[in-house]
């Protein structure tokens, strides 16, 4: 089971992320990597926090893998390594829509200047995995005009929700028992 450190509710969301996907190691953390990232997608369509308004989301459809996400015409992918091959990868489909790739913390300059100098204006969108989980549940407190500790917690239920019926859900849950 995963730990939230002590201090989690005064921790950026991103921090947390990479607390947690540090709790673990190989083919298990690429996992809690993307249900951190998906639960991030879900809090757009969650009713689990009031708010004066009912966001109407788009749906979130989960392409080829579970590190594959579309939202509109938006297409989000999780990789796990700056390299050749995985950059590569990643845009061999260079006529979809618009392309966000989300990589490992502090590896953004190097896929941003890999894939400019490759693509040109063509390359997609880089952002961190840690920054991109601190943009996401940033702006999930402005929809929902409520504290970044009440995000955070639901995002932990969702995330909770989304591994409960994984094979690996003991070792990827999140302890929540020391929530406030």
């Amino acid at each position: 089971m995963l730990k939230l450190s002590e201090t989690w509710p005064s921790m950026n969301a991103g921090l947390i992320a990479i607390d947690l996907t540090g709790q673990v190691r190989g083919r298990l953390r690429r996992l809690v990597a993307c249900k951190l990232i998906r639960a991030a997608f879900d809090l757009l369509a969650d009713d689990g926090i009031s708010s004066p308004k009912r966001l109407t989301a788009c749906p979130i459809k989960v392409l080829e893998s579970h590190c594959n996400w579309r939202v509109a015409e938006t297409r989000y992918r999780y990789v796990t390594a700056v390299n050749d091959r995985s950059m590569l990868d990643c845009v061999a489909n260079e006529n979809e829509d618009v392309l966000h790739l989300i990589v490992p913390p502090g590896k953004s300059w190097l896929a941003k200047a890999a894939l400019c100098e490759q693509f040109g204006g063509r390359a997609p969108d880089v952002i961190a995995f840690d920054e991109f989980i601190a943009m996401r549940l940033l702006f999930s407190s402005f929809d929902r005009r409520c504290g970044l500790i009440q995000v955070k917690a639901r995002w932990f239920e969702i995330y909770n929700r989304i591994v409960q019926t994984l094979d690996e859900q003991a070792k990827i849950a999140i302890d929540v028992r020391n929530k406030p």
